[in-house]
């Protein structure tokens, strides 16, 4: 499907300490942790002794002390009394940490964290943990600044709390793959890996053992794997997560599982597979609550049967869509909309489809997308050459190349080096339509840029 099965640089737990990383730490955006984390996991492979000194330590972490039936008979016979003798002040309690978590969204996001370092005596609670969890939750994916804050505010009260508050660990684990996320959204991957790699020790070292908080974190870990174009390993960890949301009924994130897990079968371009994975999951979405998942899901669907040369099909769906797309006017949505649109009129109104991707490639260089842009100029240079446009053809290959010198440090070396190879050919005459399809295949493939800000899928 991908580079996966030779390529490991990106793999998570192949992670080296680096300048950028430590810098990370430095600006706040990484937990401290995290380099001891990588760093004892580097010491892990290189060296037998530490390795096994390791393993031990790890061993004997995870043995708990284990009455037996009796012990859990007695824990469930006083569980029902200990929850009515405390009921009135379990109630206090959480009025009490909904105040509190009033109190810290009062302040200016920028001064969030600082004022809860500075009143960590008031804060450190785990109910006002498990509010600011929800509410970066809640600011995903729209919002990456305000989830890093959010969630560094839970990572902090967490690692103050007693070992013995119930879901300690898991909030640790839940806060870190929210910051995690964040990095992601904003194209940091090597930061991303850092904080995943971290949750994925905390998980260990804390004893997590809530299935939900292993799904989301194999979720954010396979959209990771998507952007940087591997695609085995997205697939699997997103298909491990939907399993299990499936089997805890947990039915939207089941299905929004199923959307990535159509969008990663759509960029390796296994569109059959694709279709079948959105089919399962738009079974389960409904509009008025998740009007952007169905919109991604109903738009890639429709992206698929272009591809595969349901023309009609892909056009009667798009119609139907445009009151969905209507009800969002950021430039993502309206862009990918009218890029799909000039597709589907080039198939059937070349010179008009043409006209519409040349607008949609000018306005992707606008908003500094140059990924997008490279892409929709190869659905457009297919364009021209079928209607024999040469001249024109010379000129966007001549302007693509352009944009590359000027801005092709903001895409990753490789993808650089496959749509300089493709306009070479270009302009020298010997490019085809098939030759054109297939680089914009193998782009789609390789991932995002590193450095820049993708979709919020």
């Amino acid at each position: 499907m991908s580079r996966d099965d030779t390529d490991r640089e990106g793999d998570d737990t192949t992670l080296h300490i680096t300048h950028e990383l430590l810098q990370a730490v430095r600006a706040g955006r990484i937990p401290p942790r995290a380099v001891v984390v990588i760093g004892l996991e580097h010491l892990r492979c290189v060296c037998p002794h530490c390795r096994a000194e390791i393993d031990r330590d790890v061993e004997q972490r995870r043995q708990v002390a284990y009455a037996g039936p009796e012990g859990f008979d007695e824990t469930f016979r006083s569980l029902e009394a200990m929850l009515q003798e405390h009921s009135a002040e379990m109630e206090a309690q959480g009025q009490r940490a909904e105040g509190l978590f009033a109190q810290i969204l009062a302040v200016a996001p920028a001064q969030r964290l600082e004022h809860v370092r500075a009143s960590l005596g008031i804060y450190t609670e785990g109910l006002v943990a498990r509010h600011l969890i929800d509410a970066a939750r809640q600011a995903t994916p729209g919002e990456p600044e305000t989830v890093r804050i959010l969630a560094q505010c839970a990572h902090e009260i967490c690692e103050q709390l007693e070992q013995r508050v119930p879901d300690r660990g898991g909030m640790m684990v839940e806060a870190v793959s929210l910051l995690g996320n964040a990095e992601r959204l904003e194209a940091k991957f090597e930061n991303a890996r850092a904080l995943f790699r971290l949750a994925q020790a905390t998980l260990s070292e804390e004893g997590v053992t809530d299935p939900m908080v292993y799904a989301e974190l194999d979720s954010f870990r396979g959209s990771l794997a998507r952007d940087v174009g591997q695609l085995k390993e997205a697939a699997r960890l997103v298909s491990r997560a939907a399993v299990v949301y499936s089997g805890l009924a947990e039915v939207v994130l089941a299905a929004k599982c199923a959307v990535k897990l159509g969008y990663i079968h759509y960029q390796a371009g296994e569109y059959q597979e694709s279709l079948r994975a959105f089919q399962r999951a738009l079974r389960h979405l409904r509009g008025e609550e998740e009007p952007r998942l169905l919109l991604c899901a109903r738009h890639t669907a429709t992206l698929c049967l272009f591809e595969l040369g349901e023309l009609v099909v892909a056009g009667q769906r798009f119609e139907e869509d445009q009151p969905l797309y209507a009800r969002f006017d950021d430039a993502w949505t309206r862009l990918r909309r009218d890029w799909l649109e000039g597709r589907l009129l080039a198939a059937v109104r070349p010179d008009e489809g043409a006209r519409v991707l040349r607008l949609v490639q000018r306005a992707f260089l606008v908003e500094h997308a140059v990924y997008d842009a490279v892409l929709v100029s190869l659905d457009l240079a297919q364009v021209l050459l079928q209607g024999g446009r040469v001249a024109e053809l010379d000129g966007l290959a001549a302007e693509l190349s352009e944009v590359l010198r000027v801005e092709g440090a903001t895409m990753a070396a490789e993808t650089v080096a496959i749509t300089r190879t493709v306009l070479a050919t270009i302009m020298s005459g010997s490019a085809t339509v098939r030759l054109i399809a297939d680089t914009a295949a193998l782009l789609r493939r390789q991932g995002r840029p590193p450095a820049a800000v993708g979709s919020a899928n």
